[in-house]
C-alpha cells in the first residue's frame, strides 16, 4: 500500500505557555502532571520547557480518562508498558461501574427531593385544612410494628438497604365516636414505599412479600403538632367533612409523620392523616 502527498515534517515545538492556552488549563497544572510522571517534556537550552505533538497526544489522552472519573494514579499505572490491555479494560470496567452507582445515587437524591418538596408544599398549603386526596399506590415493606419500634425498624431497614430511606411509617388507628367525642385505638405501624419510588431502591421486591397497595380516595388532613398522634379536633374535623359530602368514612385512620422540626426548645411533628371514605352513590351502584 502506497500514501501518496504526505510528507515528512519537523516536529513542531510547544511552550508551556503555549500549551496552556491550548489546552484551557494552567502552567501549573501541566507541570503537576509532569511532576507525576505523566507527561514528559524536553528543556531547550535556554531552559525553557517544550512539548512535541506526541506529548501532546498523550495529554489529550490524561485529560479523556480525567473526564472519565479515572484518578491520576490509575491513569499513571495506565501508561506503564507492563500494563496489559486486559488490565486497562477491568480498570475502565470498574470505573464504568462506579460511575453508574453514583448516577443511580443522583437519582435517588432527585427522587428524595421530589418527594420531600411535595410533602412540604402540601403541609404549607393545605396546612389546617381538609382536601380529598388519594392514598398513594403503595408498596408494605413491613406490615406490622408497634409504635415505639416503628422508628427503629425505618433506620434498620433504610440503612441496610439503598433507597429504603423513602419509606414512610405509618401509624394505623380504629374509631368509634359518641356525639362529639372521639376516641382513638391504636393498631399497628408498618413501613410503606411509594410505588413511583420502586425504581430508585435495592430492595428484594415480590408479591408475597411486599405486597402492592392500589390507591384509595381519602380525605386528608395535614397538621403541626406537638405528638406523633392525630388530635382528636382534627379527627372529628376530618369526619364531619366526610359526612357533609355524602361520604361514608372507613372505620381506619392512617397517620404518618413528614418531618421533625424543634421551636422554642420544643419539638413539633409535621403530620399526615388519611381519612378512607366511600361515596354513598358508590356504595348505591355496588
Amino acid at each position: 500500500m502506497n500514501i501518496e502527498n504526505i510528507k515528512d515534517l519537523p516536529q513542531t515545538k510547544y511552550r508551556i505557555g503555549d500549551v496552556a492556552e491550548l489546552i484551557g488549563m494552567s502552567r501549573d497544572s501541566l507541570r503537576y502532571y509532569e511532576k507525576r510522571g505523566l507527561l514528559p517534556s524536553k528543556k531547550e537550552d535556554n531552559g525553557y520547557r517544550y512539548y512535541t505533538e506526541e506529548d501532546l497526544g498523550r495529554l489529550i489522552s490524561i485529560l479523556y480518562q480525567r473526564k472519565m472519573g479515572l484518578g491520576l494514579d490509575k491513569i499513571a499505572l495506565g501508561f506503564q508498558e507492563s500494563s496489559s490491555d486486559q488490565s486497562k479494560i477491568s480498570r475502565m470496567r470498574e470505573q464504568l461501574a462506579r460511575e453508574k452507582e453514583e448516577i443511580r445515587e443522583h437519582q435517588r437524591a432527585i427522587a428524595r427531593l421530589q418527594m420531600s418538596l411535595e410533602d412540604y408544599e402540601l403541609t404549607h398549603r393545605h396546612s389546617e385544612e381538609i382536601i380529598a386526596r388519594d392514598f398513594p399506590a403503595s408498596y408494605v415493606i413491613l406490615p406490622e410494628t408497634d409504635f415505639s419500634e416503628g422508628i427503629t425498624q425505618w433506620f434498620r431497614l433504610a440503612s441496610r438497604y439503598p433507597g429504603l430511606d423513602m419509606m414512610y411509617v405509618f401509624d394505623t388507628y380504629t374509631w368509634s365516636r359518641e356525639g362529639d367525642e372521639v376516641n382513638l385505638h391504636y393498631q399497628k405501624s408498618q413501613m410503606i414505599l411509594k410505588k413511583e419510588f420502586r425504581n430508585f431502591v435495592e430492595y428484594p421486591f415480590s408479591e408475597t412479600s411486599t405486597p402492592l397497595i392500589e390507591s384509595f380516595p381519602c380525605l386528608c388532613a395535614f397538621s403541626n403538632s406537638k405528638k406523633r398522634l392525630p388530635q382528636e379536633e382534627q379527627v372529628r374535623a376530618l369526619l364531619d367533612t366526610a359526612n357533609a359530602q355524602g361520604s361514608t368514612p372507613a372505620s381506619e385512620l392512617y397517620c404518618t409523620f413528614i418531618g421533625r422540626s424543634e421551636r422554642e426548645e420544643q419539638i413539633f411533628y409535621d403530620l399526615q392523616l388519611y381519612l378512607p371514605v366511600i361515596r354513598n352513590q358508590d356504595l348505591q351502584k355496588n
